[in-house]
């Protein structure tokens, strides 16, 4: 699995039904997360082993496995990786791309 999906609630005031309340939003990619904050970190020089310091990781291949798309970031690190690299957690995820049918 190399995606996320995501659900929210939207609540009007008036009570509804569950599913009624539930919208999709687009799915997160692993992968292409992984090539944004790969090239966030190039783009300013930040190298695995400063990132590995400022969010405080034991090993670097959390890190690693971050930039191959095999796992992304917790909220903790997405929020760190913001400050590091100067952007928004937004600028940091990448959505899947459509998919024509």
């Amino acid at each position: 699995m190399d995606s996320i999906c995501c659900a929210f609630f939207v609540f009007s005031g008036e009570k509804e039904g569950a599913a009624d309340g539930i919208r999709m939003i687009r799915k997160i990619s692993k992968k292409r997360t992984g090539m944004q904050i790969r090239k966030l970190m190039n783009e300013r020089g930040v190298t695995v082993m400063q990132v590995q310091d400022y969010l405080n990781i034991d090993s670097p291949q959390a890190v690693y496995k971050w930039l191959q798309g095999v796992n992304l970031p917790s909220v903790i690190h997405l929020h760190g990786l913001s400050q590091i690299l100067g952007v928004t957690i937004e600028e940091i995820l990448a959505e899947e791309e459509d998919v024509d049918d």
